[in-house]
């Protein structure tokens, strides 16, 4: 059933990924950047979103605790401001 609404892929990561941090992977070139293999890269994205069902979905499943925290932040925040200029 097409509502029309678009889904975005869930952020999930292998542990094993995020704890060799570091080195860019091939694949990186071709994921978006809350995907990439590196946490500095997804930490990177989360300041620049305002995309709070992402945030959100990011907080719940990112395999580094510092990103995980971030994106449960800047949701926080995100909500916070909407609200103050509602």
């Amino acid at each position: 059933m097409d509502d029309g609404s678009k889904k975005r892929p869930k952020p999930v990561r292998s542990r094993e990924s995020s704890e060799k941090g570091g080195a860019m992977k091939i694949k990186d070139l071709f994921v978006p950047k809350y995907l990439h293999s590196d946490p500095e890269v997804r930490l990177r994205f989360i300041g620049n979103t305002e995309d709070t069902v992402l945030l959100k979905s990011i907080s719940e499943q990112d395999a580094d605790a510092s990103v995980r925290k971030a994106a449960t932040e800047r949701a926080k925040w995100l909500k916070e401001e909407r609200h103050q200029t509602a």
